[in-house]
C-alpha cells in the first residue's frame, strides 16, 4: 500500500478516534435539538460527534474494507478505556492548594461509573454492528446504491447504540453503584430524542459520504476492497 494510502487510511482513522473519545468526555452536556416535523428535543451534545463517527466508519467500510473498519473501530475503543483511566488518575491525583477548581474539574470529567461503562459496552457493540450490516447492504446490492448503506447501517446501529447505552447507564447498572434506575417513561423519552438527532445527522451526511468516497475513488487515492463478506 502507498504511502498517500496509508496516510488516507489513518487520518480518518485518527478523526474516528479523536471524536469518540471528545464525544464520551463531553456527552454530560445537555442541549436543546430542533427536529425537522418533530419538534425541540433534549439530548446529550454527544449526539452529532457519534453521528460523524458512524459517518466515519462507513468511509473506511467503503473505500478500505470491513478489516480495517473493524480495527479501527475496536482500537478506538481501546484508546476510550485508557483515555477513562487517564482521566480518573488526573481526578485522584492531589490538589495543589492554589487550584480552585477541583470540583468543577471533577464533575465534569469524572462522569459516573454506570454511563462510563454502557459507554464502552454500547460502542463496542454498535459500531461493530454498523460494519456489519454496511457490508450486507454492499453485497446484498453488489456495490450499488451508496445511499442504502449509509444510511441503513447507521441507521440500524444508532438505534441499537442508542438503546443500549440509555437501557444501561439509567436503568440496568445504577443499582449496582448505590443509585437509583430512571421509570421507563423517561428512558423511552430519551431513547426517543437521542435516536432522531442521530438519524438526522445520518440523513444529512449522505451526500458527504457521496462526495468522499467517490473523491477518494477517482482521484485513486486508494485502491477499492472487492465485495466479499470477509473482507
Amino acid at each position: 500500500m502507498s504511502d498517500e494510502n496509508q496516510f488516507v487510511k489513518w487520518t480518518f482513522g485518527l478523526i474516528f478516534a479523536a471524536v469518540l473519545i471528545t464525544a464520551n468526555l463531553t456527552a454530560s452536556k445537555l442541549v436543546v435539538y430542533d427536529i425537522p416535523f418533530y419538534g425541540e428535543v433534549v439530548g446529550s451534545v454527544a449526539a452529532v460527534a457519534i453521528g460523524v463517527n458512524f459517518f466515519c466508519t462507513d468511509i473506511l467500510s467503503e473505500v478500505y474494507g470491513k478489516k480495517t473498519a473493524r480495527r479501527v473501530v475496536n482500537g478506538t475503543i481501546l484508546a476510550l478505556v485508557v483515555a477513562y483511566g487517564i482521566v480518573f488518575f488526573s481526578i485522584w491525583m492531589p490538589v495543589a492548594p492554589s487550584y480552585e477548581n477541583q470540583e468543577a474539574f471533577s464533575l465534569i470529567l469524572g462522569s459516573s461509573q454506570p454511563i462510563i461503562i454502557a459507554s464502552i459496552v454500547s460502542m463496542l457493540i454498535s459500531q461493530n454492528l454498523d460494519v456489519s450490516v454496511f457490508h450486507y447492504f454492499k453485497n446484498a446490492t453488489g456495490g450499488a446504491h451508496k445511499w442504502l448503506r449509509n444510511i441503513g447501517s447507521t441507521a440500524t446501529s444508532q438505534l441499537l447504540d442508542t438503546a443500549l447505552f440509555t437501557w444501561l447507564a439509567f436503568v440496568a447498572f445504577p443499582p449496582f453503584f448505590g443509585g437509583d434506575a430512571l421509570p421507563m417513561s423517561v428512558v423511552i423519552g430519551i431513547i426517543t430524542a437521542e435516536y432522531l438527532v442521530k438519524l438526522m445527522v445520518a440523513l444529512l451526511d449522505t451526500p458527504f459520504f457521496y462526495a468522499v468516497s467517490s473523491f477518494m475513488e477517482e482521484d485513486e487515492v486508494v485502491k477499492l476492497p472487492d465485495f466479499s463478506i470477509d473482507r
